[in-house]
């Protein structure tokens, strides 16, 4: 995981270890750029839903900001995990 300006950039196999390493970083997203921030996973191999809900929490903080979180690239294991769990992002 790794922030570039407004671009988080997610990759490997993402499971509950690597949550407040997550967590902490979207969190510091949150303050820095409100207004929403891009998030770019062309690279994940993996994600357990324990991730799924740190991403769907930060979506929901960032609308009731007024502000979005924007997908730059969500790989078929991401949307498999949307689609078994009935969770949006």
């Amino acid at each position: 995981m790794k922030v570039d300006k407004s671009v988080l950039t997610l990759e490997g196999e993402l499971t509950i270890d690597h949550a407040p390493q997550l967590r902490q970083l979207l969190l510091e997203m949150v303050q820095q750029h409100p207004a929403g921030v891009m998030v770019e996973a062309s690279r994940v191999t993996g994600m357990d839903v324990a991730i799924l809900q740190l991403l769907v929490s930060a979506r929901l903080t960032w609308e009731a900001l007024g502000g979005k979180l924007t997908w730059r690239a969500r790989p078929a294991v991401i949307e498999k995990l949307l689609e078994e769990t009935g969770l949006s992002l």
